[in-house]
């Protein structure tokens, strides 16, 4: 009788390093999707202050592109250093808001790249400091949402966004909806970590974040769902998988992904199709890599006192970046996404602070505008559509000035000849009609900040 074909997961943790760049993949291509050729050659309000030419700007996303390929079907690790380096300058020249999901990928990626340079190869050391990164994740991911805003179903965004992509035509009741929309996120993300740090409840924790990523995927967030997901797999052990059932595993989990995903709310809609059908695939082959698993037990550490120092002070910047609400005014890139956290109103539980204002007046906001392109006039998947849709309508929102700035410096070629906007930052009332005007609104140039806030604090939020 032939022997079943079988495969061997986890070598080496090439699993995680293919999927950890995957996630890089569906990053890029997505983007692509939502925002066309522009998102590659296009920079308006880097977040760090890095401005790159368009060629440079499309050369290092191209780059990207081919090194997280590349890693993908090799799982080099002589390709990490290449990796963590264009990640690097990825993130310090992405447009307005970056996504936390790059923050989480770039450490991950540095913890590889650390424990490669100083050994020649991927140690428990690695295992150690991504199964920390990922503790982690999900706790600063509960810490900030426990604040009276994400609780209150009149402005919580956990309840919009789960109305938004679940709930158009269901028939559940506000009860319901709260139930599932706030407090769902929360218990899933709180009891993830404990039950990841037990042998006898590891595998339920697996499991249990396996199913909450899944649905993030379906709801187009495919990329951090597959940065997690590569992080889930150092908390399972080596096995040997049937290749029938990984098949058919990753074959009804792609059924699932294009027949409930939201691939149909991109621009661009063949390619979306095509990259959801690839999450579906992963999803399946993680519940397949999950539910065949006996026992886990952790038993991976650092062996030298150096790994254990480095290690210890990765966790330290991590922990602090994911801090940085509750010491200063800073809620991108933080963890924070989807939690109600806002620079200009605090009202969480846990951690007391007096009403903070809004820095050095970085703010504005817009009392009349004139000669902006109209919709219609802007292909959808373009830059200029994103930034005239931020700007109509305009009342009942307050602005990143240096957001402001370099929107209009990359509108200046469609503005019409009589354009003209009028703000004010709370003490100073300004009339911007051309460049020379532009410098009157000194700010800072890093958008740390949320580009647009609603200028009610009692108003819904999602930073």
């Amino acid at each position: 009788m032939a022997e079943p074909v079988m495969i061997l997961a986890n070598t080496n943790l090439s699993e995680m390093i293919r999927l950890l760049s995957i996630s890089v993949l569906l990053h890029e291509l997505l983007n692509i999707c939502n925002r066309g050729h522009d998102y590659v050659f296009q920079c308006v309000a880097p977040v760090f202050g890095l401005k790159l030419s368009p060629f440079i700007h499309s050369a290092i996303h191209i780059l990207l592109l081919l090194v997280a390929a590349g890693l993908s079907f090799t799982a080099d690790p002589r390709l990490l250093l290449p990796m963590l380096l264009l990640l690097t300058l990825t993130i310090a020249s992405y447009s307005i808001r970056l996504s936390n999901h790059l923050v989480i990928g770039w450490f991950f990626f540095l913890t590889l790249t650390i424990d490669f340079v100083r050994h020649g190869a991927i140690t428990g050391t690695s295992v150690f400091g991504i199964r920390g990164l990922v503790l982690l994740t999900y706790t600063f991911a509960v810490a900030h949402k426990l604040n009276h805003d994400y609780f209150s179903s009149m402005r919580s965004c956990g309840l919009r966004l789960f109305r938004f992509y679940f709930t158009e035509s269901s028939t559940l009741g506000t009860t319901n909806l709260a139930v599932v929309g706030i407090w769902g996120p929360v218990i899933a993300e709180g009891t993830i970590p404990i039950l990841l740090l037990f042998d006898r409840t590891r595998i339920v924790g697996v499991l249990s974040a396996i199913c909450l990523h899944t649905l993030f995927g379906f709801a187009r967030n495919t990329h951090f769902s597959v940065v997690m997901f590569a992080g889930l797999t150092v908390f399972l052990p080596a096995t040997i998988l049937s290749v029938p059932i990984v098949l058919v595993g990753c074959t009804l989990g792609a059924w699932v992904a294009l027949r409930y995903s939201m691939w149909k709310e991109y621009p661009i809609r063949t390619l979306a199709w095509a990259l959801h059908a690839v999450f579906g695939v992963i999803a399946g082959f993680m519940v397949v890599r999950a539910i065949t698993t006996n026992a886990i037990s952790l038993d991976a550490a650092p062996q030298a006192t150096l790994d254990w120092l480095v290690m210890s002070v990765l966790l330290l910047l991590f922990a602090l970046n994911a801090l940085s609400p509750f010491y200063s005014s800073k809620t991108e890139f933080s963890l924070a996404m989807f939690s109600n956290v806002r620079p200009d109103r605090w009202c969480h539980f846990l951690i007391k602070q007096p009403h903070r204002e809004l820095r050095s007046n970085e703010y504005v906001e817009i009392l009349r505008m004139e000669g902006m392109p109209k919709l219609s006039e802007c292909p959808r998947a373009s830059l200029a559509y994103k930034l005239v849709r931020a700007f109509t309508p305009y009342e009942g929102r307050k602005y990143l000035k240096y957001y402001l700035v370099e929107s209009i410096k990359k509108l200046r070629t469609r503005l019409s000849p009589d354009f003209f906007v009028e703000l004010t930052d709370g003490e100073q009332h300004f009339r911007i009609s051309s460049s020379t005007d532009l410098a009157t609104l000194k700010h800072r140039k890093v958008c740390l900040m949320p580009a647009v806030i609603p200028s009610d604090p009692r108003t819904p939020y999602c930073n």
